[in-house]
């Protein structure tokens, strides 16, 4: 790999870089990771709770809030007591964990913290038995 004017060959030939097809890519990869240091988990949340009480939580202070996401049952459309938060940068979110993990929003106090990735899941669908019918 041929080294450029901004990352010298050394630079491109260290393994991290070769595993890359592109500065590119890799500079995409490293915002997709930022992007998930400012996404927040809000449990304990109360079912009254609403996207623009919990922005206006989050905002508070002049923080930025991207994005909020309350997440709902599939089959009854009820709040499962939990959202995502997504903050306009790093701080910003560090700024909202501190100051509203374990405070009262709708009369139930809430837990803050950064967004976890989620596990993988095993394929498969679950099933099992089987086995001599007769």
């Amino acid at each position: 790999m041929a080294g450029t004017d901004r990352f010298p060959t050394p630079l491109l030939d260290c393994p991290i870089f070769r595993s890359v097809e592109s500065i590119g890519q890799l500079a995409h990869s490293l915002s997709d990771r930022t992007q998930h240091m400012s996404r927040l988990y809000v449990g304990n949340l109360s079912w009254d709770t609403t996207q623009d009480s919990l922005r206006n939580a989050c905002a508070a202070g002049g923080r930025t809030v991207k994005e909020v996401t309350i997440m709902t049952d599939r089959e009854t459309g009820r709040p499962r007591g939990f959202a995502f938060v997504e903050m306009g940068s790093k701080g910003d979110a560090d700024a909202a964990i501190k100051a509203l993990d374990g405070s009262n929003l709708d009369g139930r106090q809430i837990k803050v913290n950064e967004a976890q990735e989620r596990a993988p899941r095993a394929p498969g669908g679950g099933g099992g038995g089987g086995g001599n019918r007769w």
